[in-house]
């Protein structure tokens, strides 16, 4: 009986709990209204969940604890609970994560609920209550929008069986398990920290992860939870990093000037569409937060004294692995600046301070930066008038920078700082360490050291020497000018060190600043071997280095004499120079047609062909007269060129390329320009004959300054040395020395009984010579191709291609209309318009030399077989008594090129150098270079090619190799080093 009655009593208790669970459900047109609970039972001891649940229609909604600009939370008041339980028991709503909902086309933004959501609420029902269910009622407030609200409110009740354990509403097992997987992680239960800052009418909240959870971050929102704070909309950025995120909005125009604490939510959702929330409580902080990095305006004393100087800080604070700039960024990237100062009346502010940078390649490239990997304090000094009466100072500042990694993103915010006003200054504890760090890497600016500049055509050479400071402990060194288009950072930077004498070269820049003794200024940074740095403050300091100033840094030694002595020796050395000219290659091609222009005229008067030679003679003379006279001209006005200066300029040898490619055409027959250019041909006036001879001469002059035949070098390094009417005496001779043997056989008939007799062969003969002219206008166009790169070479190529065309259709005037010949004359002066436009354009600019290297693709100074010429790393190897074979030459020397063919790029020569422990140094003199311009004149030899072997012992001099090598005559003088 007795169980049977206790199976009644609990079929009882189940149905008055059904009673009780019965849903309560308050309806509007709007929403749906219930008060639910998550278990059906409730439990002595433990907490029963109830929850408000709330279900507006389509397009309304309700409210987060704090609605945003507009809205009511949902709220419970007037609780009415069983005997043993107070209102203490019930706990605070715990809110789900809202909606960032800005309202229509307004600036106005609420946090909502748009759809279905469960508010839970806890009770904590004490272990000692007695009673056989748990009944409660309270009254819900809400409100429910869209265009407009509607205030709700409901009376609710709910009753639950107390048992001995919770059993799960299955109703509301969703709802609630949604409600707990969208509630913020609480405070105290994270390990996130936030800060938040107010600055120029802007406030930002900043939040800072151990770890990178904030990698997938797709959009981030921050939900105070009191008004007045900021504004939500229309201004809001969001910045996202792995480990970082900072959302700035305006600020309210009633912000709390006195708020340190900031009570909010952090509210995140991912790319694939799930939340996050994080309750915050930010604290006041004077840093501001940008794309990778914190910046802030900070002061190294507590307080300011009217009258007297303090110190305020820039402090940047890169994250890891990037970095910001120095007052010159480098091949990239903005200096930093303070602008748009807001101080006191009459209060003095100074310059922004950069400590010493850091020279940062910028990964598998050439590029360098120079700036800051790590913290960085920029000090600036400020100082308010002595009258000034206030209680407190506030500075205020637009900061600039640029923070950089594979991309640059620039930051600017207005930073502001505000002292008290004191009669002692007092410093800050917590920020004096970073002023003395600061202090510590400024460049000096009082020291001794004198620097020394010398600008090359590939190089910049940066030479400092001090009477007083010892560089020996020094083991790296850079030098960061405050100027781009000083040097190329990258990838040649070669430092020298002496005693009291440091060098460090660099590539120089395609587009080299003009005045550099005017703007070269910047910052020596010297590094010691344990990493400790000491920097030196150069402005304005010094001009060109001349030739006297470059010799003490190239060499340790003396010049050496020819061994010649007296101009008549000189003149006969020159003379001899001058014949064996006649034999080089670039001279044959005009030489040959000059003597096939004897055979041409073998019937003609004695006088006539006196006469032509004589006229050829007058050209060359002329010619070498000219020459000579520029150039002494340009070295007396401080230039440092030397003989065929003419071809390290671009220009002239497009127009090299052009007339020999011209004259090509013309004797392959595809057009006539007279024969008397060339001398060839009898069918012109005398006149024209001697006009042709004068200018062949001409040209002859011109494609010989190419090379330097032996005897040439002493002699033309003595001319230049000398007065203008010694100098000239010297050069006429050269040119009469080349002129010699034509001039004989115009002057001994009879020797022109030994060439071929004239017939149809010499019509053969000079198409033949064309193909010599081709040649040579494809070497020069490959010269050009060194200097320029691949672009110019091909403009120039496609000029010479206009010129073919405009040259064919000059050869068929005779055969066309008037309208044709118009346009066949239209065509070749636009040809000559453009070939002379083109010389002067920026595609014929000097290139340094390793990018021409890399423009044709050579990568030459890629060879392991020799090391581009540096003065300073010459004294360094003869200090350290390593013999040197210096080799001076440029790509538009024939002779040069043909001893690295026939004996330099030898093996036997090669092994020579191996076995005897010598360094092979090559200069390369094709675009103007100052450094190896100093050194030939140092032997005078103002000419390439220059083969110099320096002995192993300091002390020894240097041998001077001859002009025409051969791999015996290099295996004895190695061997005898």
């Amino acid at each position: 009986m007795s169980k049977t009655l206790a199976q009644l009593s609990a079929l009882f208790l189940l149905c008055l709990a059904g009673f009780g669970l019965k849903a309560q459900v308050h309806s509007a047109e709007q929403i749906e209204v219930e008060l639910v609970a998550e278990t059906t039972t409730a439990v002595p001891g433990e907490t029963l969940w109830l929850g408000i649940r709330l279900d507006p229609i389509e397009n309304w909604h309700t409210y987060w604890k704090f609605g945003g600009d507009s809205g009511e939370a949902t709220s419970t008041s007037d609780w009415q609970l069983p005997a043993g339980i107070s209102e203490e028991n019930i706990g605070d709503i715990v809110w789900p994560i809202p909606e960032w909902t800005p309202f229509l086309d307004s600036g106005l933004v609420t946090f909502t609920y748009g759809h279905e959501v469960i508010l839970p609420l806890p009770v904590s029902v004490p272990a000692d209550f007695q009673g056989d269910a748990f009944a409660a009622e309270t009254t819900i407030d809400w409100q429910v929008c869209e265009v407009i609200c509607i205030p709700g409110s409901a009376r609710f009740a709910i009753s639950l069986p107390v048992a001995d354990s919770p059993a799960i509403d299955e109703r509301w097992r969703e709802g609630f398990a949604r409600a707990r997987a969208n509630t913020p992680v609480p405070l105290g239960e994270h390990e996130l920290t936030a800060r938040f800052n107010r600055h120029d009418g802007k406030v930002s909240v900043m939040v800072q992860a151990p770890d990178a959870r904030f990698a997938d971050v797709d959009e981030a929102w921050f939900f105070p939870t009191r008004a007045r704070v900021m504004k939500y909309a229309p201004y809001r950025d969001v910045m996202l990093e792995d480990s970082r995120i900072r959302i700035t909005t305006e600020q309210h125009n009633r912000h709390p000037a006195d708020m340190t604490e900031l009570d909010g939510m952090l509210a995140w959702v991912d790319e694939e569409g799930a939340w996050y929330g994080y309750d915050l409580r930010p604290t006041l902080t004077s840093v501001a937060w940008d794309h990778s990095i914190e910046v802030e305006l900070i002061a190294e004393t507590a307080n300011i004294v009217p009258g007297e100087t303090a110190w305020l800080g820039l402090r940047l604070d890169p994250a890891e692995h990037w970095h910001t700039y120095w007052k010159m960024g480098g091949d990239s990237g903005e200096p930093t600046s303070l602008n748009e100062w807001d101080a006191p009346t009459g209060a003095q502010i100074g310059e922004l301070q950069f400590p010493a940078p850091s020279w940062l390649p910028f990964y598998d490239t050439d590029l360098v930066n120079f700036g800051y990997e790590e913290q960085v304090l920029h000090p600036v000094a400020v100082t308010i008038p002595a009258d000034y009466e206030g209680e407190s100072v506030e500075f205020s500042t637009l900061a600039y920078w640029n923070v950089c990694d594979l991309i640059c993103i620039p930051g600017e915010q207005r930073l502001s700082i505000t002292l008290p006003v004191g009669e002692a200054l007092e410093t800050d504890a917590a920020n004096a360490d970073l002023f003395a760090d600061a202090r510590e890497q400024l460049p000096l600016d009082d020291h001794d050291i004198r620097p020394l500049i010398a600008v090359a055509g590939e190089r910049v050479s940066l030479g400092f020497e001090s009477p007083t400071l010892s560089f020996d402990d020094v083991a790296d060194a850079w030098f960061f000018p405050e100027q781009r288009r000083v040097i190329k950072p990258g990838p040649l930077r070669d430092v020298s060190v002496q005693a009291n004498l440091l060098q460090i070269t660099h590539q120089q820049p395609r587009r080299m600043l003009d005045n550099l003794d005017e703007t070269v200024y910047g910052a020596l940074v010297l590094e010691d071997a344990a990493g400790e740095r000491t920097a030196y403050d150069f402005v304005n300091p010094a001009g060109i280095a001349d030739a006297t100033t470059l010799a003490p840094m190239a060499t340790g030694f003396g010049g050496s004499d020819s061994g010649l002595g007296g101009l008549p020796l000189f003149m006969l050395g020159a003379l001899l120079g001058g014949m064996i000219l006649n034999l080089m290659p670039c001279v044959f091609p005009v030489l040959s047609m000059k003597a096939l222009s004897f055979v041409a005229a073998s019937g003609e008067t004695a006088r006539h062909q006196r006469n032509e030679g004589l006229a050829y003679t007058g050209g060359i003379l002329v010619s070498f007269v000219l020459l000579a006279s520029v150039l002494i001209a340009l070295r007396a006005a401080g230039e440092q060129v030397g003989w065929a200066f003419q071809f390290q300029q671009p220009w002239f040898l497009a127009f090299i390329v052009y007339l020999f490619f011209t004259l090509g055409l013309s004797l392959s027959g595809v057009f006539e320009i007279g024969t008397g250019l060339m001398g060839v041909g009898n069918d012109l006036t005398a006149q024209k004959g001697y006009k042709g001879s004068f200018f062949t001469g001409v040209l002859a002059t011109m494609v010989a300054t190419p090379c330097t035949a032996p005897f040439m070098g002493p002699a033309l390094g003595f001319a230049l040395t000398q007065p203008w009417l010694v100098a000239m005496l010297v050069f006429l001779s050269l040119g009469f020395g080349m002129a010699l043997p034509i001039l004989v056989l115009s002057f001994a008939p009879a020797l022109t009984s030994f060439l071929p007799r004239p017939g149809a062969w010499m019509n053969t003969f000079k198409q033949f010579m064309a193909f010599p002219l081709y040649a040579s206008a494809a070497f020069f166009l490959w010269v050009l191709g060194n200097q320029v790169g691949v672009m110019g070479m091909s403009l120039v190529l496609g000029v010479c291609i206009l010129l073919a065309l405009s040259a064919w259709l000059y050869q068929r005037r005779h055969v066309v209309g008037p309208i044709m010949r118009t346009a066949n004359l239209a065509v070749g002066v636009a040809t000559l318009f453009l070939a002379g436009y083109l010389m002067q354009t920026s595609f014929l600019q000097t290139m340094a030399q390793a990018d021409a290297d890399l423009a044709l693709g050579s990568g030459e100074y890629a060879s392991a077989d020799f090391e581009p010429f540096s003065s300073a790393r010459l004294a360094e190897y003869r200090a350290g008594g390593t013999p040197v074979f210096v080799n001076m030459t440029a790509d538009w020397c024939i002779t040069c090129l043909v001893n690295e063919q026939s004996s330099l790029g030898t093996e036997r020569v090669k092994q020579s150098m191996a076995d005897n422990d010598i360094v092979y140094m090559k200069g390369d003199w094709t675009n103007e270079d100052p450094e190896i311009t100093a050194v030939l004149e140092e032997f005078r030899r103002p000419s390439v090619p220059l083969y110099v072997l320096y002995p192993g012992d300091s002390a020894g001099e240097p041998v001077i190799l001859p002009q025409i090598l051969t791999p015996a005559i290099l295996d004895d003088a190695f061997s005898a080093i």
